[in-house]
């Protein structure tokens, strides 16, 4: 299933999300307390303040994210579309913690990292009050995605200026670019028609060292995907690609990149086809069947 992405989203006070503060029901947190990264450097290293303020950033969040999760979603399935895992609130927490320590401590460790502390507060704060809404939670989940990236997406801010060497797409400063062949800047539109061995799950994104963005994705068409770059929260495809939104096997949503194109047979998408997004008129450059 794929639709368009125009944009970046925001949760608004007309959909009862907290852009406006939490319901008076209380929010995803269970009893509506606030993570504060105070509470989580206690509860990480008890009176050592030697934690890093990553470590600390990354456990507030997770924190407050789970609790919002098991508090908000009925069943494995719904957490899974949110990106969630884990039997319990702990064990959810201990795998998002993981994922943000490994990332933002290998960027801390290169230099490419900038975070706020301030932001990270707020963050923390604003997620551990986000209400729940009434409706399936497979219908907002693209908008509790944006409402995280919207309160959160610049605690971890990239340094490294356009034009300048990357790692990975995170170390970019500039919201458009990607890490593209070992430089932030705008994606080329040749490098999104480039095939790459896929993943085993549709959907889902996965490192990719011989991809010029670093990334490859299975788009079911057998064992060749496509060379793609995320682009949750509106980064990474600059001018020459289009943010969509693939629902993975399992559930879960992800964002990334492709090349647009306009009708079948269309030059632009070279040796690839051209065809529908979903149910829109746009279409996209795809990798032929095999």
């Amino acid at each position: 299933m794929w639709r368009l992405v125009r944009g970046p989203l925001g949760w608004v006070c007309a959909l009862g999300l907290a852009a406006c503060g939490a319901s008076e029901g209380g929010g995803g947190g269970g009893d509506g307390g606030v993570v504060t990264l105070e509470d989580a450097m206690v509860d990480a290293a008890g009176p050592d303040m030697g934690v890093e303020p990553y470590e600390t950033f990354c456990r507030a969040r997770a924190e407050a994210i789970c609790e919002w999760g098991f508090g908000c979603l009925d069943g494995e399935g719904a957490l899974r579309v949110f990106g969630l895992s884990g039997a319990t609130v702990e064990a959810c927490a201990a795998a998002q913690v993981e994922r943000c320590e490994a990332d933002l401590g290998d960027r801390a460790a290169r230099g490419t990292l900038e975070l706020s502390v301030a932001g990270g507060e707020a963050c923390a704060q604003r997620l551990a009050a986000a209400p729940c809404l009434p409706e399936a939670p497979s219908t907002w989940v693209a908008q509790w995605q944006a409402y995280v990236q919207n309160n959160c997406g610049s605690v971890a801010r990239g340094l490294v200026r356009t034009g300048e060497a990357c790692e990975v797409q995170a170390d970019c400063a500039t919201p458009a670019d990607a890490c593209v062949d070992g430089v932030c800047g705008p994606i080329p539109p040749a490098s999104l028609t480039t095939v790459c061995a896929a993943g085993s799950e549709f959907g889902v994104p996965t490192r990719d060292a011989d991809c010029p963005t670093g990334t490859c994705v299975n788009f079911g068409h057998g064992a060749t995907g496509i060379c793609s770059a995320g682009c949750e929260g509106g980064r990474g495809c600059g001018g020459g690609g289009t943010c969509i939104v693939g629902t993975a096997l399992g559930g879960a949503e992800r964002r990334y990149c492709v090349r647009s194109c306009f009708r079948e047979g269309d030059p632009l998408c070279e040796d690839f086809a051209c065809e529908p997004i979903g149910e829109s008129d746009d279409r996209s450059c795809v990798p032929p069947m095999e």
